[in-house]
């Protein structure tokens, strides 16, 4: 039932909570979710086989607080977690809430003023992260950008614009509408990792109007021990192939572009290959990879053969072509020289090779490395006039590469550009330098908007 109150029809929200041996961090979220400034309608916790103390605490939240209700299971993993609290669910619409992360005070607050007298199918938020035992993403990975906020679209429009880089793969950065996501028989594939690409895939595929709100409410925990904190495993590197046939089958049945189609096969291929490449199990899964080679071989090179390609469609065919073994028309050594000189073209963007002109890059970490690298073997040497800015002002190091570093507040007036050298943080690291008062026309972005390969990724795929 939904109450009337000053913002007009008040939805319901309900929240699910797999929970599998996480008693060191349970309590803190299940207090973010009970400190909010107005409740939930209900709180699911679903006991996925806890073998330690983490049923007992779900057992002391239900007795304590009547929204709250748990369901006991066998450990069967979060997919089947999630679909469990899906199922006895009954509010308007769903947040799903991992047990080791927290939520913002004012999540339910924030979600029922969006969703008052409006009905969506998801509402897409951000996260901050909170780093525990180990380093991971910055601040700005699970940041949106700012032109989606507060617009409505249809789902598929979202994926077309936000598609690679502003497309976050986490159930737990949305509210959902729990009759969507029933009538459409939207759930979490049983029994791999990596579920959540399946599931968010869809959901935008089918769903009539989304819309992104620029307000972070979910703060994701960065630990040793989660779910996806180690790749390095033989059952994950068999789910990610797993997962690619299944996104593969789902984007090919869409209405979607076969433009877009070949850019979202290529991204899943090559993050695959990345996965399995450097886990310790690549020839114990060769089997099963071979299959999806094949899959390619049958199903997408006709597309791919019939597209004007971009410098990452290229690298996943030249990937194709590496690992395939049977006859194909293409020559590799044709599809190689295409991604060199699209490789060379990004590196044309810059002069380095001006020693008259002062050139900052902005980053020195691997992604400025392989840029240097590459700039020296197909373009040539590089000038005296280069510095490094670099966003850290507690950075200790002084030169690097034995060029100066700067801050982005200590940038010299008379730089003449300044080169973004990483594609994951190419729009974190413009608004850096805009709010630094840098002038757009003096800042130089390598990749475009639908990048989903950078330099380092093609010199890596170039070299197996």
């Amino acid at each position: 039932m939904k109450k009337e109150n000053s913002l007009g029809t008040e939805p319901t929200i309900g929240i699910i909570v797999p929970v599998y041996n996480v008693d060191q961090y349970l309590e803190e979220c299940l207090e973010s979710i009970v400190g909010q400034k107005h409740p939930f309608a209900e709180v699911i916790l679903v006991n996925d086989g806890s073998t330690d103390n983490s049923g007992e605490i779900c057992r002391k939240y239900c007795e304590k607080y009547h929204y709250f209700s748990m369901i006991s299971q066998k450990n069967a993993g979060p997919s089947i977690a999630r679909n469990a609290g899906l199922q006895v669910a009954r509010s308007d619409y769903v947040v799903f809430v991992d047990s080791d992360d927290i939520i913002s005070n004012d999540m339910s607050l924030k979600l029922k003023m969006t969703l008052c007298d409006r009905i969506f199918d998801c509402v897409f938020y951000n996260a901050d992260i909170l780093h525990d035992d180990r380093h991971g993403e910055s601040q700005g990975y699970f940041k949106r950008n700012r032109q989606f906020y507060g617009k409505e679209m249809r789902g598929t429009t979202y994926l077309f614009r936000a598609f690679p880089g502003d497309y976050i793969v986490s159930p737990c950065m949305a509210v959902y509408n729990r009759r969507f996501l029933l009538n459409n028989k939207v759930f979490f594939p049983e029994g791999v990792y990596f579920e959540d690409h399946v599931f968010c895939l869809r959901t935008l595929l089918l769903a009539e109007k989304v819309m992104c709100i620029g307000e972070s409410l979910y703060i994701r925990r960065c630990r040793k021990g989660s779910i996806m904190g180690d790749i390095n495993s033989y059952k994950k590197c068999m789910d990610m192939i797993a997962v690619n046939r299944v996104v593969w089958d789902v984007i090919k049945e869409s209405d979607t572009d076969s433009l877009f189609q070949i850019h979202f096969v290529s991204y899943y291929l090559i993050n695959a290959w990345r996965v399995i490449w450097k886990s310790d199990y690549y020839a114990a899964v060769k089997e099963m990879w071979t299959d999806l080679i094949t899959v390619f071989h049958d199903i997408w090179m006709s597309k791919y053969m019939a597209e004007t390609m971009g410098l990452g469609d290229q690298l996943a065919l030249y990937l194709f072509l590496h690992e395939w073994k049977g006859q194909t028309a293409l020559c590799i050594e044709e599809v190689k020289e295409q991604v060199e000189n699209g490789m060379i073209q990004k590196l044309n963007k810059v002069s380095f090779l001006d020693s008259d002109q002062k050139i900052g890059i902005y980053g020195i970490g691997k992604h400025t490395d392989k840029l240097l690298e590459l700039y020296r073997k197909y373009i040539g040497r590089i000038g005296k006039g280069i510095f490094f800015i670099t966003s850290d002002s507690a950075q200790i190091v002084q030169m690097y590469d034995g060029y100066p570093i700067v801050t982005c507040n200590e940038i010299p007036n008379d730089t003449d550009h300044i080169v973004i050298s990483s594609l994951i943080y190419q729009n974190e690291m413009y608004e850096a330098l805009t709010r630094a008062g840098i002038a757009e026309g003096k800042i130089v972005k390598l990749y475009e908007e639908n990048a989903f390969c950078d330099l380092a990724v093609a010199a890596e795929i170039l070299a197996v």
